[in-house]
């Protein structure tokens, strides 16, 4: 065996890398699950109204998006200069 595939078995086969990744990921993934799950439930309850609102609806939730990301950015950015 080579060194190369000494060090990608020896990276993948760390268990204990993959709970340290996975408690550092979970909180970020119940958040995206429940901005996901809020838009989601704006667009089931005005879903009653009709196509124009539900358009609305979807367009109001891209800008949300697009807003959750430049913050997310944002937060990152500082970080790494705070650190």
């Amino acid at each position: 065996m080579t060194k190369i595939t000494q060090l990608v078995g020896s990276i993948f086969d760390d268990k204990n890398f993959y709970r340290k990744i996975a408690m550092i990921a979970s909180p970020i993934i119940i958040q995206n699950l429940i901005s996901s799950l809020l838009n989601m439930m704006d667009t089931v309850m005005i879903g009653k109204l009709g196509e124009l609102e539900i358009a609305a609806v979807g367009i109001a939730n891209q800008y949300f998006f697009f807003f959750n990301m430049i913050l997310i950015g944002l937060c990152g950015g500082c970080s790494v200069f705070i650190s």
